[in-house]
């Protein structure tokens, strides 16, 4: 830690574009049994905001 210097920090969010579709890497997925479903970005963002099920 700097005792002369000030520090200052900033909080920076990054989202994908609403339209992308966010899941699990096909690669990682082991015996096609994936343990989350593919969303397009929007719906994923409403379940969460309105605290809705996930499946």
């Amino acid at each position: 830690m700097d005792t002369v210097r000030t520090r200052l920090s900033w909080p920076v969010f990054a989202e994908p574009n609403l339209d992308h579709v966010v899941g699990p890497l096909a690669e990682l997925v082991i015996d096609d049994a994936p343990k989350f479903k593919p969303y397009v970005y929007r719906e994923y963002k409403f379940l969460k905001m309105n605290k809705l099920p996930i499946d």
